[in-house]
């Protein structure tokens, strides 16, 4: 087969999944809404404003282009995901480019088959979450750094990059990550060559770039850090989920984070085997290292920093929020693939059918137990309610955790409801929703007076860790008859007929 048949075959692949995954169109999950009802409801000038309690965190610029499709195509899933499928598409052509253009033949092609496939990149192209976008700026970067190395300055590409560079902030948090990284190496390699032009050149489209990360950055600080949280929220999360090592006691689980984090990388987001991932990661960076010592410290930068970044508690370490990163180290794995099978060919025809499943059984096993990477029932449960609504119903009682996807899919229809309190990070000896036995007790009392009237009533709730679809079931159960149960997916829905309270 040839080379340029291969290569088309391989990005056709690529794109039908990201198209397939899109098409599906799933409901939003918990996130997806948590962004999705704010933008819906908001003006373009509230987008600018700091968030308010529980709303997740999104760049500026995705938050804008995302409003304007929801005004020009209306507001559906369909319309919400399309900058986030935009930014997967295309991040498949511009990789195929970069690759064709940088790297040998046989890393190229690796290269392009593990982007294609890779599980986690195709699930987030089809999301209405930023992290598609990441990919997609983090290439379009990396193509311009390439680009503008290659011989002279000229205006075009003096334009991309300072054009590019600027406006990547404001789509990509972690872009702030790249520029550092890509800028350094830029200067670096330019004073190394001795292209002290080209160095001139550089300076006002590194300060052009410094000046827009620092507006952006000082003027939506309290958007990036989570001080609409409480600045310890953000922090405190991802320290629990071990995107930051936790210093403040000595141990040797909290000396080896760094080796653990990396190992865990390569399962997430980099999906493939963490074994595997590493030994094609260290052979390939040994081989880079030994041909292209600088394109190979440009690849490295900024995994280092990033790691640099989550020790000193300022950026996290950890599975979607380093997703930026999948092109540099999926180029240093293909070159590790292309190494081994040069060694290994001298003992077996086989070596490209052995490495081709090592590498693509970890995406296979994926898509296999979960083709859909959040499957959420929301809108159909929703949709159930709407459908057997009673002009007597009281309500509708929505679980702590399930009142974004609430709010979002009645915007069309409103319902009478009411949100539980959150209650979370329990212990042992009572349902681990509940932070204590007295928030227990006001959550049966708040549950008492939403049911001592007649009027049936309804439960929305999706599925979580805390055990709180038990409670109100159990809690409902004794106080009235069952009128209507559906399940979709992991969102259930209860109606009860409440017996008369007695007084």
């Amino acid at each position: 087969m040839k080379q340029r048949t291969l290569f088309l075959l391989i990005i056709t692949i690529g794109i039908v999944l990201r198209t397939v995954i899109y098409i599906v169109n799933n409901s939003f999950w918990y996130d997806e809404t948590l962004l999705a009802y704010p933008v819906i409801e908001s003006s373009f000038g509230h987008l600018f404003l700091p968030l308010r309690q529980g709303q997740v965190i999104a760049p500026i610029g995705f938050l804008i282009v995302t409003k304007f499709f929801a005004l020009a195509l209306g507001n559906h899933e369909y319309t919400l995901r399309l900058f986030p499928f935009a930014c997967g598409i295309l991040s498949v052509f511009i990789f195929w480019r970069i690759a064709k253009a940088k790297l040998k033949p046989d890393a190229a092609v690796w290269t392009t088959i593990l982007f294609s496939f890779s599980y986690y990149a195709i699930q987030h192209a089809a999301e209405y979450k930023h992290y598609a976008s990441d990919i997609f700026f983090a290439l379009v970067l990396l193509g311009c750094a390439l680009w503008v190395e290659s011989g002279r300055l000229s205006v075009l590409k003096y334009a991309a990059a300072l054009i590019s560079g600027a406006l990547s902030i404001w789509f990509s948090f972690p872009s702030a990550i790249l520029l550092f990284c890509i800028g350094g190496y830029l200067l670096i390699n330019s004073f190394l060559s001795r292209d002290y032009i080209k160095i001139k050149c550089l300076f006002p489209i590194i300060c052009v770039w410094a000046i827009s990360g620092i507006f952006y950055y000082a003027g939506y600080k309290e958007l990036i850090l989570g001080k609409a949280f409480g600045k310890s929220y953000l922090e405190k999360w991802w320290l629990d989920a071990g995107g930051f090592p936790n210093f403040t006691s000595f141990s040797l689980e909290n000396l080896l984070w760094p080796v653990k984090s990396i190992f865990l990388f390569f399962d997430n987001p980099i999906g493939i085997f963490p074994i595997i991932g590493l030994l094609l990661y260290t052979v390939g960076m040994r081989s880079l290292w030994h041909e292209n010592k600088r394109f190979a410290c440009l690849l490295v930068s900024p995994v280092i920093v990033s790691l640099l970044l989550a020790i000193a508690g300022i950026y996290p370490f950890k599975e979607r929020v380093v997703i930026f990163l999948i092109p540099f180290v999926i180029i240093t794995m293909a070159y590790g693939i292309a190494a081994i099978l040069r060694f290994i060919s001298k003992y077996t025809r086989y070596g490209y059918i052995i490495i081709f499943f090592l590498v693509i059984m970890k995406p296979l096993m994926l898509f296999v137990e979960n083709p859909i990477m959040h499957i959420d029932g929301s809108k159909k449960a929703i949709r159930y309610i709407q459908d057997n609504w009673q002009a007597d119903d009281q309500g509708v009682i929505v679980g702590s955790f399930s009142y974004p996807q609430f709010e979002y899919y009645t915007l069309d229809r409103y319902i009478p409801y009411h949100i539980m309190r959150a209650h979370t990070f329990g212990i042992s000896d009572r349902p681990s929703w509940a932070n204590s036995r007295n928030e227990l007790k006001e959550y049966g009392i708040e549950l008492s007076k939403l049911t001592n009237s007649p009027q049936p009533v309804w439960i929305f709730i999706t599925d979580d860790p805390y055990k709180e679809k038990e409670y109100l079931i159990s809690f409902l159960a004794k106080k009235g008859e069952l009128r209507h149960r559906y399940s979709s997916k992991n969102a259930h829905v209860y109606s009860y007929k409440l017996k008369e309270t007695k007084t």
